[in-house]
């Protein structure tokens, strides 16, 4: 019903906002959901009963100052028609939240960011929240961003691939060269957080790394950060 669906719109927000106060990830505003009004400091979010799936709005500027992304839609539907469950709307939301939760970082970086930069950095942070409250949904996401990392609109598993201790490079029967050498690990998610609110491309993040943070994975960091770079 579209009750359960606002209502379940309402749950993933606050779950959004619980799990990443725990994870250390900035919180974006609370929820306002939208009733033909809007709130500026909180979160407008609104349900569109047909096939999609999510959008920011865009940022309203005074100059080149951003100064506003608060307002989200969330589509209902496959492509087919047929209703999404409660994980993917949970997907959907979280998704959105880590790009308005990005832009209250660190508003105008983000705004200068690449697509690369912007989509995986949400696709990470989703993955995160999304393996606390789903578990086996967020291990599906996880090896199909790993392996997927010459995806089109900029979805790859950057990030993912600085935290984890998996080269899907390795053991692969077809062209290798199509998958990152991934030979980095160990950075954490707060760690990925400082870098990224004053970088807007993929080698700014290698270059923070690099001068802010030991690892001892670090002399492959620049092979990983070439093959983004790459592809960005």
């Amino acid at each position: 019903s579209r009750e359960w669906v606002r209502s379940t719109l309402v749950n993933s927000f606050q779950e959004f906002r619980t799990h990443a106060r725990i994870l250390n990830v900035q919180n974006p505003y609370p929820i306002s959901y939208w009733a033909w009004g809007e709130a500026f400091n909180k979160l407008n979010v609104r349900a569109v009963f047909g096939s999609g799936t999510g959008n920011m709005f865009p940022t309203i500027h005074i100059g080149i100052i951003p100064i506003r992304a608060n307002d989200f839609k969330i589509w209902t539907q496959w492509a087919s028609g047929t209703n999404y469950p409660t994980c993917a709307l949970y997907t959907i939301s979280f998704h959105e939240l880590s790009h308005q939760s990005h832009f209250k970082l660190a508003p105008i970086t983000m705004g200068l960011s690449s697509t690369l930069l912007r989509e995986s950095w949400a696709s990470y942070v989703e993955f995160k929240v999304m393996d606390r409250i789903f578990p086996i949904r967020a291990d599906d996401m996880q090896d199909r961003r790993s392996v997927d990392a010459n995806v089109q609109d900029g979805y790859t598993a950057f990030f993912v691939d600085l935290e984890d201790n998996s080269n899907h490079r390795a053991g692969t029967t077809t062209n290798p060269l199509e998958f990152p050498d991934d030979r980095v690990s160990g950075y954490s998610l707060s760690q990925l957080q400082v870098v990224l609110s004053n970088s807007t491309r993929v080698n700014g993040i290698g270059t923070r790394l690099t001068n802010n943070y030991f690892n001892p994975t670090e002399a492959n960091l620049d092979s990983l950060i070439a093959y983004y770079d790459r592809i960005q």
